[in-house]
């Protein structure tokens, strides 16, 4: 469950940008789908708030907007506890490239795990 919600004055750019408002809403479809019955996650909420403040930040292509929302997706997984010890180094502790493929196959194998 997101806690310390508050109300934010960020989406003029969002707004502005049929792509950012595409991300933007399967991105709040997958919170609202993974946060169901789940405790109060302080945390959580920073990252949502910090992915909202990034997509106002500025001009992206489609391309770098798919791999945030990707990124965001296992960022999400892994706090609440779906990301194995093992996608989580690769993922979040290592400067190392990665392919994108690896990226969506760490999702499907949290999402798996989280059972939806």
């Amino acid at each position: 469950r997101l806690v310390d919600a508050k109300e934010m004055v960020v989406l003029a750019r969002i707004q502005g940008s049929l792509d950012k408002m595409q991300v933007l809403a399967r991105i709040l479809a997958f919170l609202d789908r993974l946060i169901r019955g789940q405790e109060p996650d302080r945390y959580l909420w920073k990252i949502v708030e910090e992915s909202l403040l990034f997509l106002e930040s500025g001009d992206f292509t489609r391309d770098s907007l798919n791999d945030f929302e990707l990124l965001l997706s296992l960022r999400v997984l892994a706090q609440l506890g779906y990301v194995s010890d093992s996608d989580r180094t690769k993922y979040f502790s290592s400067s190392d490239s990665f392919s994108k493929d690896g990226l969506i196959l760490a999702i499907k194998r949290a999402l798996k795990e989280s059972q939806l």
